[in-house]
């Protein structure tokens, strides 16, 4: 038993040991880069000295991650409620105060709206049951409504909307009796940009002028990017074909109603009362009281007396002849009649008288 095990372990073991005490020295190499890297090597150089191009694209999305929170935080900075106006604003710009920015709840504030004589409403929202706002005071006959649906992404087709808001807006502008609210959900996005496409098309803004314009009168205005590369390629558009409109001579300013001043009434009747009074009513009095009066009464009582003279010489004639005339011959008429009468009659008793005297 002992002679069979010793030759079947040994060649078996004796050949074997070599080879993995040789497997082993190498792997003990391989290990030792990656144990003790070499401090001067490039971190972009791989371990065979290639280029790395795994690490180049997470660097590339790191500093696309960046600019995208950059921009996220500006936005955020622009909608912090501290910062963003809580009312509806005007344009401050001496011809465009007419138009106004704001949200659904400055829509719905009908007594803010009197007061700032808005008139005219410009919706840009979808349908209310779509999810839009709703036209809050359209039966009020004071109002008047124009709702161009559209919703707030970038896909949406603004070029589809353009004419209807300018429209509107010309409007607005001709009749010059009131103001607009052009609003959507917010008061950032679709109404801003219909704004701005006005700006553009009627008063040739840029689109730098007109968005500095709208975030200096309303501080959250901000399109969206689709809103702002189409609001960019009207610019280029309009440019390049010179399709800006005629600009308009300026128009009248609106009046607000004083405080305390009843909502429907007071700012429709202040441009029309108001401006009119003047021209109207003052001149107007001024030469109908004065020289009317003077010549008037003054040469029209002088010839009355003169009037009066004449008035012997028509009682004369009038009078006089008419009552000769008519009274004489009756008077002679009845003298010769009596005359006759007597005559006859002493004609007739004359001649009896005598015998009977001479008888007695």
């Amino acid at each position: 038993m002992p002679d069979d095990i010793g030759p079947s372990v040994g060649p078996t073991v004796g050949p074997d040991a070599p080879e993995a005490a040789a497997d082993e020295q190498p792997a003990a190499a391989d290990e030792q880069p990656v144990a003790s890297p070499s401090p001067m090597k490039s971190p972009d150089v791989d371990e065979e000295g290639g280029e790395k191009p795994a690490d180049a694209a997470p660097e590339g999305e790191k500093e696309k991650g960046k600019k995208k929170e950059k921009k996220e935080k500006k936005e955020k900075v622009g909608m912090n409620a501290k910062n963003k106006d809580q009312k509806m604003c005007a344009l401050k710009h001496e011809e465009l105060d007419w138009i106004w920015v704001g949200d659904a709840e400055d829509a719905r504030d009908c007594v803010a709206l009197r007061k700032h004589n808005v008139k005219y409403v410009l919706n840009c929202t979808m349908p209310r049951n779509n999810g839009g706002v709703a036209n809050f005071h359209e039966k009020d006959p004071y109002f008047s409504y124009c709702r161009l649906s559209m919703g707030d992404n970038s896909t949406e087709q603004l070029k589809t909307r353009f004419p209807a808001a300018w429209d509107f807006f010309e409007k607005v502008r001709v009749r010059e009796d009131g103001g607009v609210l052009v609003h959507c959900q917010q008061g950032v996005s679709r109404s801003v940009s219909m704004v701005v496409s006005y700006l553009m098309k009627y008063y040739r803004f840029n689109w730098d002028d007109a968005i500095k314009l709208c975030k200096r009168s309303r501080v959250q205005a901000h399109p969206n990017d689709g809103f702002t590369e189409q609001l960019k390629e009207l610019e280029e558009e309009l440019r390049r074909t010179n399709g800006y409109e005629k600009v308009q001579p300026k128009r009248k300013r609106i009046h607000e109603v004083p405080s305390g001043g009843q909502g429907g009434q007071g700012p429709a009747k202040k441009p029309n009362v108001g401006p009119a009074r003047p021209g109207a009513v003052g001149p107007a009095r001024g030469p109908a009281a004065g020289p009317a009066a003077g010549p008037a009464v003054g040469p029209a009582r002088g010839p009355v007396g003169p009037a009066k003279g004449p008035v012997g010489p028509a009682a004369g004639p009038s009078v006089g002849p008419a009552v000769g005339p008519s009274a004489g011959p009756p008077a002679e008429k009845k003298e010769k009649k009596e005359k006759k009468e007597k005559k006859d009659k002493g004609a007739s008793a004359g001649p009896a008288r005598p015998p009977s005297t001479d008888l007695t």
